[in-house]
């Protein structure tokens, strides 16, 4: 196998892991009763008190 490959599995093999490496896996701290609206809105004020 080349390095390329190697590096590319060690990633995947810590994702399994270690789900929290994950794109989900960082969101499911803001879910809150089973949804993420107040993140979102938390996210959309933000951004547009920052565009104002």
């Amino acid at each position: 196998m080349g390095p390329e490959y190697l590096e590319v599995l060690e990633d995947m093999t810590d994702r399994v892991n270690r789900p929290d490496l994950t794109p989900s896996g960082q969101m499911a701290r803001f879910i809150k009763d089973g949804s993420l609206t107040e993140f979102g809105l938390r996210r959309a004020l933000r951004y547009q008190k920052s565009a104002l």
